[in-house]
């Protein structure tokens, strides 16, 4: 998969979009069952969105684009509990969610867009202010953190292994694992006829 990666790039530099579409489809199908919520199989298919978007076949870029966001955000739970390089991470995958966001808005979805990019957002803000995620996992008893060890490789575990840490340590869950509010949460705390701007500067 590496080498089909590295050949698409050099075809997508050329102009060459529709050979570099099938290396990175290629790509896309070989890691798929190999390395599943991983960030390779997500660097795969925001390229192979990319390159789709380059041919104007917007509904199959929207496709791979978004579904690349929810790599990233499957992959997150695991990031909660074994990296600390947070912000590092959160810069390199910004133009996935950014991508997704822009797809979404131009299929005429603007409340997804907004959320992508808010979900996003926010989940950066709170990571940052839990940066010390290992002194945080450390401070649970340890039969919490053998459970969230096994819950990072078993996505059927993870709801109930994130319903304990809340359970007992509410606040440590809400800096591991952030959920931001949707568009109608926001809405509803604005006052009618009142706008939000935000920006993110990379």
């Amino acid at each position: 998969p590496f080498a089909l990666q590295i050949l698409g790039d050099a075809h997508s530099e050329l102009g060459q979009h529709q050979a570099a579409r099938r290396a990175y489809a290629e790509a896309v199908s070989l890691r798929r069952p190999t390395v599943p919520d991983s960030l390779e199989l997500a660097n795969s298919l925001w390229h192979l969105g990319r390159s789709e978007r380059a041919l104007d076949d917007l509904p199959r870029a929207r496709e791979h684009l978004c579904e690349a966001v929810a790599v990233l955000d499957r992959q997150r739970w695991r990031w909660s509990g074994e990296r600390n390089d947070h912000f590092e991470l959160n810069r390199r995958t910004a133009p996935i969610y950014r991508d997704c966001a822009r797809a979404e808005l131009e299929a005429g979805h603007p409340q997804a867009a907004f959320d992508r990019l808010e979900h996003g957002r926010a989940r950066v803000l709170l990571e940052q202010m839990g940066l010390r995620r290992t002194e945080l996992l450390d401070s649970l008893p340890d039969d919490l953190r053998r459970t969230l060890r096994e819950a990072a490789s078993d996505p059927t575990r993870r709801p109930a292994a994130q319903q304990a840490v809340a359970a007992i340590a509410p606040a440590i869950a809400a800096t591991l694992y952030p959920q931001p509010p949707g568009y109608p949460e926001l809405r509803a705390q604005m006052e009618p006829g009142s706008a939000a701007l935000g920006f993110v500067r990379f």
